[in-house]
């Protein structure tokens, strides 16, 4: 069954999120879903695997960040990566008191920032049973697409770009990528004491598979790298390669969840 919250973070802003779970009854081991740069909680990257994880007795959380998708706030003055930081520790508060969640069987999943976001929410949580993360950049503005636009981004004050949740362009201030790029996800992933599971896609031009490498190479044991060919950043898009990934990550999720 699905049910839409919202739920608080420490600025009093409302985060919308969609909670999928077997039904309403039951105690499940929970995953909690982070999205991307421009990312929502309706991208078939997260609602895919959530369908998934349903079928085998286990629940899910996908929420949009503050001052993006459904959430309060805006671009402007909220969209950021440390604020982003903050939704996840609000969110996840909030799950811990939840009826239905297994406090004792939780995971993480994120991609690309929602990746990042992985690193470092488990560095910081070794409670984890589970953590994966698809197409981490090692660091944000550097060999990956958003530091190809870094100085016209800066010159500009704003990015302007398309957003597929909108249906239209948007403008991200430039404070938002000086805020991302002080981590190093590299060094976050030496800090994970949870088992990691890396995801890197052969044909990425967004995250470069070099980066993603950097971050699985730093990181701990146990960990484990899931490579896959033919599958770019935006492998949403080909239902055949999100079909491929869909299916190994929910393996290792039933895997360590149940």
């Amino acid at each position: 069954m699905q049910e839409k919250v919202q739920i608080k973070n420490k600025k009093g802003l409302l985060l919308s999120a969609v909670i999928e779970r077997p039904d309403d009854t039951g105690k499940y081991p929970t995953v909690l879903f982070l999205h991307g740069f421009k990312g929502y909680k309706e991208e078939a990257t997260y609602t895919d695997l959530a369908q998934r994880f349903l079928e085998h007795g286990i629940a899910s959380v996908c929420f949009d960040a503050s001052g993006f998708g459904d959430s309060e706030g805006t671009l402007e003055d909220d969209y950021r990566f440390s604020n982003y930081i903050d939704d996840t520790e609000a969110v996840f508060t909030w799950l811990l008191k939840q009826d239905f969640a297994d406090t004792n069987k939780l995971g993480v999943v994120g991609q690309s920032m929602g990746g990042a976001q992985t690193i470092l929410f488990a560095s910081n949580h070794p409670e984890l049973k589970i953590a994966i993360s698809i197409s981490p950049p090692d660091k944000i503005g550097t060999d990956d697409a958003l530091g190809a636009v870094k100085d016209q981004w800066k010159n500009m004050g704003y990015l302007q770009e398309m957003s597929s949740r909108y249906g239209k362009e948007i403008k991200i201030p430039y404070v938002y990528l000086e805020d991302a790029m002080q981590y190093d996800f590299a060094k976050l992933a030496a800090n994970v004491q949870c088992p990691l599971v890396v995801v890197l896609g052969e044909k990425d031009d967004i995250v470069l598979p070099t980066q993603t490498e950097r971050v699985f190479n730093a990181a701990k044991e146990p960990k484990i790298l899931l490579r896959f060919e033919n599958m770019d950043h935006f492998y949403k898009r080909d239902k055949k390669v999100l079909n491929e990934v869909g299916r190994k990550i929910t393996n290792i999720i039933v895997e360590y969840l149940h």
